[in-house]
This record gives structure tokens, C-alpha cells and sequence, in this order.
């Protein structure tokens, strides 16, 4: 999907890679809770949070870019794009996953486990927002115009 967004190859590799470390950090946390505390844990547990994850992850992450590609258009430094887009962007992130994690805890109050154990995926999304708006900060400084290779105009 971002491929054909961003006409670029180098998107999609750092936005799975966002989605992936605020995965295997949130999996990391849901077993330990598992093992210590009797969370709520299913066969779909890990399978909800892969879906959910890499799914509005990848949404959430071609608003990051798409602002970020715009204000490189604009002529801005890569810090100062990275800024705006986080602002701007960054916003829109934080209530929708904010909503999106709410909807998942609430699931807890289910009398079915196997909505129980969807919990696991409001933990992944207490990951998720963090992480993008930080790692992919980092690369948006780093890689500046390089992320958006095939866009030869900004």
C-alpha cells in the first residue's frame, strides 16, 4: 500500500519496521502479564494484534508521511518537516488510537475469553502511538528526502 502511495520503496520498509518493534515490545508485555498476572490470553490473541497493529499502524503512518513529503515540498529542513508533520499528524494519530484503544479494553468486560483476550491489542496500540511518533520521527530527521525516493518533485 505505501508502496503505491509513495512511490517509494524505502516507506514501507521503515514503516514495517516501526510496526514491527511496537509489536514484538507489546507481545513482549501481553506475556509477561500472561505469566504473571492472568491476562487474558487466547490462539488469537497474537493473531488480533497483528492485524490491528500492521493495519492502522500502516494508516497511521501514511498521515505521518504524507505531512512530512508536504513539508519538504514546501522547502523546510528535514528537523523542522518532521516537527510539523509530527504536530499535525501526530494529533489525528493519538485520537484515533486513542479511540481504537479504548474500543480494545473494553473488550475486557466481555463474558466470552476469546474477546477477553483482544485486550492484548489496547496494549499493543499504548505501544504503537509512541512508537511511531518517535522512531519515525528519527528516520524522517535521518532520511529526509531519501525516505521519498521516487518523488522527484517536492
Amino acid at each position: 500500500m505505501l508502496i503505491l502511495v509513495f512511490k517509494s520503496p524505502v516507506v514501507p520498509l521503515v514503516s514495517i519496521a516501526t510496526v514491527a518493534v511496537s509489536f514484538i515490545v507489546s507481545l513482549s508485555i501481553v506475556t509477561n502479564l500472561v505469566a504473571h498476572f492472568g491476562f487474558p490470553f487466547s490462539n488469537f490473541t497474537q493473531v488480533f494484534m497483528v492485524v490491528v497493529l500492521f493495519g492502522i499502524g500502516t494508516d497511521y503512518n501514511i498521515l505521518l508521511y504524507d505531512e512530512f513529503k508536504d513539508q519538504l515540498s514546501l522547502g523546510v529542513s528535514n528537523s523542522e518537516a518532521m516537527q510539523v508533520a509530527r504536530k499535525k499528524a501526530g494529533h489525528t494519530i493519538l485520537y484515533s488510537g486513542t479511540s481504537v484503544l479504548i474500543g480494545f479494553a473494553v473488550l475486557g468486560l466481555a463474558q466470552f475469553s476469546i474477546y477477553q483476550s483482544a485486550v492484548g491489542v489496547a496494549i499493543g496500540i499504548a505501544v504503537l502511538i509512541p512508537v511511531l511518533l518517535t522512531l519515525n520521527a528519527f528516520f524522517m530527521v535521518v532520511l529526509g528526502k531519501k525516505i521519498i525516493l521516487a518523488s522527484k518533485k517536492f
